[in-house]
This record gives C-alpha cells, structure tokens and sequence, in this order.
C-alpha cells in the first residue's frame, strides 16, 4: 500500500506536494507565531490550528486523488474548494478531539507549575493519545466523504465499515506515513517544545499528510466495492421482507 501510495503521489508530485507543502508551512508559521506570544491561551491553540491545518491537507490530498480516479486532473485548488464545501462535514465529527488537544496543553502547562513537569507532560501525552485515537478511528471517513454521489451520512457509515474491516491494515500504513512526524514530536519534546522546535513538528505533521491520505484513499477503494455491495444486498433483504408478495414469492421459490 505504502509503494502504491508513493507511485500514486509522484505521478503528479507537483499538485499533491504543493498541497502537502503550502499545509506544512502555514501550520509551522502559525505554530511559531503562537509560541511566541508567550500566553498560556495562545500557546494552547497551537494544538487545535495544527490539527485541522493537518485535517484540511489530509482531505485536500484525498480530494485530489478522487479526481485521478473520476478521470480528472489532480488540481490541489479545485481540490481544496471541495475540501471546503464539505468542511463543516470535515470539523464537526473531530470537534471533541480538536477541542480536547487544546484543553490538555493548557492543562498541562498550567499543572506544571504545581505539579512535576514529567507527571504534566505524561498527562498531556496521554490526553493526546486519545484525541489520536479518536482521529484515527475516523481516517477513512474522509476519502469516503469524497466518493461520487455520498452524502454525509453515507461517508460517514461507509467510514465506518471500511474501518472495521481494514483497520489493521490503515494503523500499519499510518505508522510507516506518521513515522517522521513522530521522531520529530520526540526531538521537540526533548527541547522543551520551544518555538522553533514546535513549528519544526507542525511542518513535519503535515508534510507527512499526504502520503497518509493516499494510503487510506488506496484503502478505501479496495474495500468500498464489497461494503456497498453487502449494503444493497442488506437493504434489498430489507426491501423484500417488507413486502408481503415478494415474501411470499420468496417462499416459494425456496
């Protein structure tokens, strides 16, 4: 998946690495800007605009790719206007997750001056591992709001199965894509998470974006025939069951 995802990606390397890039550096901007104003408030922000300039570049590579397979050209501008068209759809299901890594920096800077500064950050750690978790769970949520003809509601059932039946498989692709951004948030960590260090690890996040995008789009295209399918024959049973002739045909020809 991750070969496939990289061939995928370097075909039209310029489109998908101008998303990738263009995210990556207003995420690393806005991370050393926030640091530097020095105020608990601001400072804990910085989590929150991470991750959703990380959520917008994610879904901006999925929308690209979706236009390779309906045919199109992978233009990251028209891209990005579909990833806004469906932002609210984007944001609302990952609201808890954004909310809380804001909340467990501001906790954490503010526990630690009470508190010793390794029990503060294993707090925050831990707090961010559960608003990852939560993100993860909804990783193909947004390839599949990006399919033709899919309501929100589609996306987000659809996200769901493939989920279930892949999810194995997304948790080892992500580890290969998310790889750098991981030593990058332990070389922060170790420094203290200062200003550069930070926009440092916001940069990396993002960059790593797309590449994860493309494995979770690669995924979602390879289980989505078999959930839809299971799906119409689920509702057909449904249909069916809910007419008495077409039951008592069905009888019969048992």
């Amino acid at each position: 998946i991750i070969a496939d995802a990289l061939a995928l990606l370097h075909q039209d390397i310029a489109e998908y690495g101008f998303a990738g890039l263009i995210g990556a550096i207003g995420a690393a901007f806005l991370a050393l800007i926030l640091s530097a104003t020095g105020d608990l408030v601001w400072q804990a922000l910085i989590a929150p605009a991470v991750f959703i300039i990380a959520l917008v570049t994610y879904a901006n590579t999925c929308a690209a790719i979706r236009r390779v397979q309906d045919n199109l050209e992978p233009d990251a501008v028209r891209a990005f206007f579909a990833v806004l068209a469906r932002l609210p759809a984007l944001i609302l299901p990952l609201a808890l997750p954004i909310a809380l890594s804001g909340a467990s920096v501001l906790a954490g800077v503010i526990a630690a001056r009470w508190a010793p500064v390794s029990v503060a950050t294993l707090a925050v750690i831990i707090a961010f591992a559960l608003a990852g978790l939560s993100s993860f769970q909804r990783s193909l949520y947004v390839p599949a709001l990006f399919a033709r003809n899919t309501t929100v509601a589609d996306a987000r059932s659809r996200g769901a199965d493939a989920m279930r039946a892949a999810g194995a498989l997304v948790c080892a692709c992500f580890a290969v894509a998310l790889a750098p951004a991981a030593l990058m948030a332990l070389v922060a960590l170790s420094a203290g998470f200062g200003a550069l260090s930070t926009a440092g690890a916001a940069f990396v996040l993002v960059a790593c974006m797309p590449l994860a995008a493309a494995s979770a789009s690669l995924i979602y295209e390879g289980v989505a025939p078999q959930i839809i399918s299971s799906a119409s024959h689920a509702v057909a049973r449904h249909a069916a069951s809910a007419n008495p002739t077409a039951e008592r045909l069905r009888r019969h020809m048992r």
